[in-house]
């Protein structure tokens, strides 16, 4: 009930915003991929990301999300999508929804999301319920970018997420050449409970006009939320993976055992 009132809440503080939105909240339909690989907490993986924006009248914005690969030959993917209400000079405010299948685990997120832009800053902050086969409970998240240049972002940001943390560092360069405007490179460090850890790099190429990096992320596409949710996943299903063994390794009470009367 406290999440359907928060979305509620969200969604009419948005409405209530578009009479002082100062540009479109997407400027053109526009897309971006990446593909990437590296350390998903101890054994190689890959994944492939894709999302598409696009505008809806001039204060608010659709994105839908997607995201797919593998980790120690386990398959993962998923969808999402934002709604959104946002003002390219000041900050956005939306409602999202994923669901994202790790192996066998399925996990599901309802949430708001917040951004708020100050200079070369950027203050970033999601929050919601998940659902998943393991265990429910709610999520929220806050993390802040730094634009050093117009084309180098560093970002920092921390989620708890049913009782788990995890903290991302992670950077990304656009690099702009004449011949392919939309090229970036980036990377991104995780390290979380129960001693998960994840290091990935990646090159990521941004259809639609052509632009400077911090302009992207503020007039274009906000992130694609399958990021958190895989992590999330991973964490969940290796939790649950933990505990299916420790229960097995219980030993049984021998019969007319006084410690298991």
């Amino acid at each position: 009930m406290k999440t359907r009132t928060s979305l509620l809440l969200a969604a009419l503080s948005a409405f209530s915003l578009s009479a002082f939105a100062d540009g479109p909240a997407v400027s053109v339909i526009n897309g971006k991929v990446s593909i990437e690989g590296g350390n998903f907490d101890g054994n190689g993986g890959q994944a492939i990301q894709a999302a598409i924006a696009a505008p809806l009248g001039n204060s608010f914005g659709l994105q839908f999300d997607t995201a797919f690969g593998s980790t120690n030959s386990k398959d993962f993917s998923g969808f999402g999508g934002h709604a959104f209400w946002r003002d390219p000079a000041r900050g956005l405010l939306g409602v999202t929804a994923s669901t994202l299948r790790y192996d066998n685990l399925d996990v599901r997120r309802y949430g708001a999301e917040a951004e708020g832009y100050v200079g070369p800053f950027t203050l970033r902050g999601r929050a919601g319920y998940q659902n998943s086969d393991w265990k429910d409970g709610a999520y929220y998240s806050l993390g802040a970018r730094w634009y050093a240049t117009q084309n180098i972002m560093v970002s920092v940001s921390g989620e708890r997420s049913v009782n788990r943390n995890i903290g991302h560092v992670s950077a990304e360069w656009q690099i702009s050449t004449p011949s392919l405007p939309g090229l970036a490179m980036f990377l991104d460090a995780a390290k979380g409970s129960n001693d998960f850890d994840m290091a990935t790099v990646g090159v990521r190429y941004y259809f639609g006009a052509n632009k400077s990096l911090i302009q992207r992320h503020r007039q274009d596409d906000p992130d694609n939320l399958l990021v958190e949710a895989m992590t999330s996943g991973q964490q969940q299903y290796q939790q649950r993976k933990d505990a299916a063994a420790a229960a097995a390794a219980t030993p049984a009470c021998p019969p007319m055992s006084v410690a298991c009367i």
